[in-house]
This record gives C-alpha cells, sequence and structure tokens, in this order.
C-alpha cells in the first residue's frame, strides 16, 4: 500500500495501529513511552493525550534497567523518561502523580476513546505530510521486543542523518541505506550471524529462505528404527519393574529373532527390514564376519545401552557405509577411472556428528599431526559454504587460502586456468563442497578428470577434502574418489536427503591405503617425535597408527578416545537410512525423484515471478540458488535499471530492504566467497506457495530500488 493512501486513512479515521506492542531508543521526532513499573489498569487520567512543546529536561542516556531498579529500590510506581534531544513536538499521556508529562500508551490504547484515537492517529497523520512537504524523511517505527512498556515512535530527518527512509516522491517505497562504516561492519559478518539479525529485524511472520534446513523428512525410515527399537527392548531380559538386562552374546539366534519380531510390522516395514537383515547377512559373511555378531550389533545399537565399539564405527553401519559410498561414487563412473579399479572394502569410514563435525576433526589432525602449518596455503573451491571459507583464516589454523573460482556463466565449472593452480606445490590441500553450497552445482566430470590428473601425475602429495552433503539430490554428482581416490577425504551427511539436521548423522571415509599415511611416514624426524609422545597412551607402536586411526583418536582429544563414537541409536538409524538410499537407486530411485520435484516446483515458483528462466542442468541439485539481482533486474526493467541498482546502491541495502518492507530473508552470496548481488536461496524449508511470494517480493523490492529511472 503507497503512504500517501495510509495517511489519507488516518486522517479519515480508518486502519491506524491500534495497540502497538513496541519498544525502542529515543530519536528526534515524537514518542509515547509506559510505565515500566506500574501495570496496573485501573489507574484513572484526567486528560489522555495533549500536544506540548520540548520537555524542560536535560538528556538522559541511563538505561531502562536503571530506571527500573532505582524505581524500584525507592518504592516508587512510575513511568520512566528519557530526555527529547530534538526540538520537535512531543505527544505525551500525563500521569498526574508523577508530577511530569509521562507518556503511558499502552493504558492509552487501552482505555482512550474510539474518537480520542481517530485524533491522534490524524494528529500524526498531518505531522508526517508537513515534514513531507519540507522536504523532510520520515520513518515510523512500531514494533517491539516482548517488554512492558510500548511506544510508537515517528522520527523527522534529513537523508543522511538516518538509514532508513520513506522515499518522498510519491511516498512509494521505504529503502534502507546504510552508511558506509556501518556497511564496512555487516560486510565482514558470518552470513549465518547476519542472518539472524535480519530474522530479528523481519519478525515473527518472515518468510526465511536464507537458511537450508529442510522442511521435509523421511517418515520411513524413522517408522523403520522406532519398531526395531520396539523390537530391541522385546529382546530383553526383565528383571525387576522398569528394569531389564540388555541382550548378550549367545542368548540367541538375533536374525531369527529380528525377523520374528518383525513379523508383527507393516507390511511395508516388514519386507524392507527383512531386506535389510538379508543384505547385512550378505555382506557379513563377504567381509568374514560372524552375522549373529552383526545381529547383535544392530540389536544393541538400538537400544543405545553399550559404548560404541570400536569408536570408529559400528560394524554392522561399516558393512552398509562403504558400498553406499562406493556406489554414489561410481554413478558416474566411465569405466576407465582409477576408483573404478578399487572395491568397496577398500575404504574404511568413521561416524561424526553430521559432517561439519568430521570437516573439524579432519582439520584437527591435519594440524595436529604437522601436515598443515600455519601460513601454509590451501585451495578452496568458491563459492562455498560460509564456515569453510572462515575457518581456515582462524588464528588455530592460520593458513592462506587460494580460491579457485567457479564460473557462474559455466554452471559454477572451474576454468582450466583455476585448476592449474594446483600444480603449485606449495599448496597442501584441495578443500571444496561437491555439488557446491551454495552454487547447487556439482563439479563438471571434466573438472573431477582434470583435477584427478593433476593429483595422480604431479601431486601426489595434494590432500582433497570433499564435502558430499548434497550429493543425492544431483543427477550427475561426480566425485574424486573416481579420479584420485588415494589422496580424497569425503565427507557425507544425510541431514539434508533425509531430513535428519537434529539427529546430527555423518560420515568421513578414505582408502584404505590412501597417500596420506605416506605423507606422515615422510614428516620430519623432529615432528615423529612429538607424535610418538602424543599417542603413546593409546598404542605401543604410535607410529604405525593410520590417518583415519589419528582422527578417531584426535576426535576426543586422545585421552578420551576409548569412549568415543557417535551414538549407536543414531549409528543405527543413519545406517538404516544408507541401506534405505542403495534400495531406491535399485528400484529406479522414486524416493530421490520425488524429493527431487518438490525442489524444482519451488524453484520454477519462484522464478516464474520473475521473468525468468530456470537453467536445467544434470549436475544442478536444486536445493539452492545465487539469485543473480543484476540479471534479473534486466529482464524485468531493463539494462539501465541494472545499472542503476548496481551502482546506486551496497547489495546489503537490498537485502535489508527485502526484509524491512517485505519480511523476506535470504543471505548474501559474497560471504560464501561469490561476487556481490548474488544472494542465497534455499529452495527447501518454506513450501511452494512462499517460493512464489518470495519471488513476488524479490521483484517489487528491485521495483522499489529502481523506480527513478522507470519511466
Amino acid at each position: 500500500m503507497q503512504w500517501s493512501k495510509k495517511l489519507s486513512q488516518w486522517k479519515n479515521g480508518r486502519d491506524f495501529p491500534d495497540t502497538p506492542q513496541s519498544t525502542l531508543s529515543k530519536r528526534n521526532g515524537f514518542y509515547f513511552e509506559t510505565s515500566c513499573c506500574d501495570r496496573k489498569k485501573n489507574t484513572t487520567y484526567k486528560q489522555i493525550w495533549k500536544k506540548t512543546g520540548r520537555l524542560p529536561t536535560k538528556q538522559d542516556f541511563t538505561t531502562y534497567r536503571e530506571h527500573i531498579n532505582k524505581a524500584e529500590k525507592e518504592g516508587k510506581k512510575y513511568a520512566t523518561h528519557f530526555a527529547n534531544p530534538s526540538e520537535s513536538d512531543i505527544l505525551v499521556v500525563p500521569i498526574p502523580k508523577a508530577g511530569k508529562n509521562f507518556a503511558h500508551f499502552r493504558l492509552f490504547c487501552e482505555g482512550a476513546s474510539l474518537k480520542q484515537k481517530k485524533e491522534l492517529w490524524k494528529y500524526v497523520a498531518e505531522q508526517i505530510e508537513q515534514a513531507l512537504k519540507k522536504k523532510d524523511y520520515v520513518f515510523i517505527l512500531i514494533h517491539g521486543n516482548r517488554v512492558p512498556y510500548f511506544h510508537i515512535h515517528i522520527l523527522f530527518f534529513r537523508k543522511q542523518q538516518f538509514p532508513f527512509i520513506i522515499q518522498q516522491e510519491g511516498l512509494r517505497s521505504m529503502v534502507k541505506r546504510i552508511p558506509k562504516p556501518l556497511f564496512e561492519k555487516l560486510d565482514v559478518l558470518s552470513p549465518f550471524e547476519l542472518n539472524s539479525k535480519l530474522i530479528q529485524m523481519a519478525g515473527r511472520n518472515a518468510l526465511d529462505a536464507g537458511r537450508g534446513n529442510p522442511n521435509f523428512y523421511n517418515s520411513f525410515c524413522r517408522n523403520v528404527f522406532a519398531e526395531l527399537q520396539k523390537a530391541a527392548m522385546s529382546i530383553a531380559t526383565p528383571v525387576a519393574t522398569d528394569i531389564a538386562t540388555y541382550p548378550v552374546k549367545g542368548r540367541h539366534n538375533y536374525y531369527k529373532v529380528l525377523l520374528n519380531q518383525s513379523s508383527r510390522w507393516g507390511k511395508k516395514e516388514r519386507s524392507f527390514f527383512k531386506g535389510y537383515l538379508k543384505y547385512l547377512t550378505k555382506r557379513a559373511k563377504a567381509e568374514k564376519h560372524h552375522v549373529d555378531t552383526i545381529m547383535l550389533d544392530v540389536v544393541q545399537s538400538a537400544l543405545g545401552c553399550v559404548y560404541p565399539s570400536p569408536p570408529q564405527i559400528q560394524p554392522h553401519l561399516s558393512l552398509v557405509a562403504q558400498e553406499f559410498f562406493y556406489n554414489l561414487a561410481m554413478t558416474a563412473a566411465m569405466g576407465n577411472e582409477p576408483g573404478t579399479k578399487m572395491n568397496a572394502n577398500d575404504f574404511e569410514c568413521f561416524a561424526t556428528e553430521g559432517a561439519a563435525a568430521a570437516i573439524l576433526y579432519i582439520f584437527n589432525t591435519l594440524q595436529k599431526n604437522y601436515i598443515l602449518l600455519p601460513r601454509d596455503k590451501i585451495a578452496l573451491v568458491t563459492p562455498i559454504f560460509s564456515p569453510y571459507l572462515e575457518m581456515p583464516r582462524l588464528s588455530d589454523y592460520n593458513l592462506e587460502i587460494v580460491e579457485l573460482k567457479c564460473n557462474p556463466d559455466n554452471d559454477y565449472s572451474l576454468d582450466d586456468s583455476e585448476i592449474d593452480k594446483l600444480k603449485d606445490k606449495s599448496i597442501k590441500a584441495l578443500f571444496m563442497v561437491n555439488p557446491s553450497n551454495p552454487a547447487a552445482f556439482s563439479l563438471s566430470k571434466e573438472n573431477v578428470d582434470r583435477i584427478g590428473h593433476i593429483v595422480n601425475t604431479e601431486r601426489m602429495d595434494l590432500i582433497i577434502l570433499s564435502d558430499n552433503v548434497y550429493a543425492g539430490f544431483s543427477d550427475q554428482y561426480n566425485s574424486f574418489m573416481l579420479s584420485c581416490p588415494l589422496n580424497t577425504i569425503t565427507v557425507y551427511s544425510v541431514s539434508k536427503y533425509f531430513g535428519t539436521t537434529g539427529w546430527r548423522l555423518g560420515l568421513c571415509m578414505v582408502a584404505k591405503n590412501n597417500r596420506i599415511n605416506n605423507i606422515l611416514k615422510g614428516l620430519p624426524q623432529k615432528y615423529k617425535k612429538v607424535l610418538e609422545k602424543r599417542y603413546e597412551t593409546v598404542t605401543l607402536h604410535p607410529s604405525t597408527l593410520s590417518f583415519m586411526e589419528r582422527v578417531v583418536f584426535d576426535s576426543r582429544l586422545i585421552s578420551q578416545a576409548h569412549v568415543g563414537g557417535l551414538s549407536t541409536p543414531q549409528q543405527t538409524l543413519l545406517s538404516i537410512m544408507l541401506y534405505f538410499d542403495i534400495m531406491d537407486r535399485k528400484k529406479g530411485e522414486p524416493y530421490r525423484n520425488t524429493i527431487k520435484k518438490i525442489l524444482r516446483r519451488r524453484m520454477q515458483s519462484f522464478y516464474a515471478q520473475l521473468k525468468t528462466k530456470v537453467n536445467i542442468k544434470p549436475t544442478r541439485t536444486d536445493y539452492y540458488d545465487l539469485i543473480n539481482i543484476p540479471e534479473i533486474t534486466s529482464n524485468i526493467f531493463g539494462e539501465r535499471a541494472s545499472k542503476y541498482i548496481v551502482q546506486e546502491y551496497e547489495d546489503l541495502e537490498f537485502l535489508f530492504h527485502l526484509v524491512a518492507k517485505y519480511n523476506t530473508i535470504l543471505l548474501p552470496g559474497s560471504g560464501f566467497g561469490t561476487t556481490p548481488w548474488r544472494f542465497r536461496i534455499s529452495f527447501a524449508n518454506l513450501d511452494e506457495k512462499d517460493y512464489s511470494t518470495i519471488g513476488r517480493n524479490v521483484g517489487l523490492a528491485i521495483k522499489d530500488l529502481v523506480a527513478p529511472v522507470l519511466n
């Protein structure tokens, strides 16, 4: 609604804010203030409101809390007052027994007559119109922090006095101008810290498309897991009320017992679980494990009644995870890659508290084992998940970053010139999210093969760390486990694909004969002596520890490693989900295709509002996108408007305006290492209709900013 129409309504006694629940700091203008101490509603007032001049009090910077404490200490009940530093008029509600002109606006809203309220808002509208005629700018605040005092605060100021303005030209839009010092501070904030501030600014009904937590989850696997837990409890031996002893080796044939217990489940769950048990049996025999030991592991893990053993990963999960990772990597295999010459059991896994924990554990071990030293170089494929961009720069690591910048005009693949930076032998490691966050593309097969060739011919000492959380969403996921498996550490989580962000279910995997072990063997003798001392409490032969073993020990500061490991119920659920994915691929991927359709419809619903064609590619995940505001502006309003918005505004001004006026939250792409004026949107966490609204809001926000150049 245009502000001119809103002011007209106020003057005519219609659609005015009745009970603003607000509190804010004082600026020039007029305001209403409530009592922070006296909450009684039976106080009577002879006069509800009146116009006064500037209050004859000195400027007061005392905090509300200090005023309240003083009032309570003196046993007084009165409204607090902060002197208004301006010469503008103040509308107040006097409280006679306080002896001062105070404004108890909450009681005004509760007790004033409709006529008095209409008179008030008519006066407010007239004051705003007068200010606009003088070519002043106006900002109206009616918001709050759920405290027992409420304000309406109307500000008059010149353009440079305050970052928020209602533009005078037709009163069309409210645009947040950010002063340069403030912009510089905001620009260095983590996107997720900025997101928290935007949420506070937007209020309760915001459309938050900034965060990537999916609003969908896999219900079937949870049902199977719940049934398994009940079955495991029924197998336990009761010894007293509410007490049982957990199942132990040799007490039952656990395969038969579990199969019998599942006969009472639903048909679909029963059939799935039967296949799961047969799968574990087959894998156990192939890996020369005793079948009943694996079945007992399933039961005990579901109950969570014993420590994780071994701390690295439960045996039953390891059997599933190895094949899951291998199958995932092989989806794009052509048959001649190095990874195709390996088998699933050539790799080993470590179960972690999500992918983020795995990354931290790996970085920590690389540092503690002198593989990454302060001021060493690591390469990052950007744009990338912002914490990964920030972490290497922390004083804990103090690493120098070499960016390999993906080309947004070529499906976020890497140009050859970027890949060839890896020939620099001072670069110790390559780190990426693949498929990427926020660009939402997998690296191309050509990229992965070229990097693999460099690693296998020139850079056998280069460590590749790849976060593959979004691999399941891509029709063509290209894995480094194919092109350079001996140098690659793969990290994965089911958090997005199965909607388990709260469960913290993650894995990392390396080849058993990985080349990082060779790097450890080649360390200078002075470092080897330190590491002998570091690991001497957990093994008689510290020098023989593999890289993966060191990651596991370091994850619990070595001394606590014997009680380390991901909780066993988490590992059991993860095992069920990975098996579900293995079977989904064998059945033509009905689950994955359904998830893809949901995400793609949301994305298309968003872009339909912006006259922008969706770039559908097999390497695309559809989970996120980086919105190109200049391109969208050009599509809707022309090239002149596109140039104007970039020249006249900072990208964060658009972001803040989108929040302030349209309650819509995106994240700045610059925080992920991409160019300004690209914003991350998640298509995972809202409903389809919401993305249509967000698309419309983005278009309206652009229109507000480019209004001066429109015909």
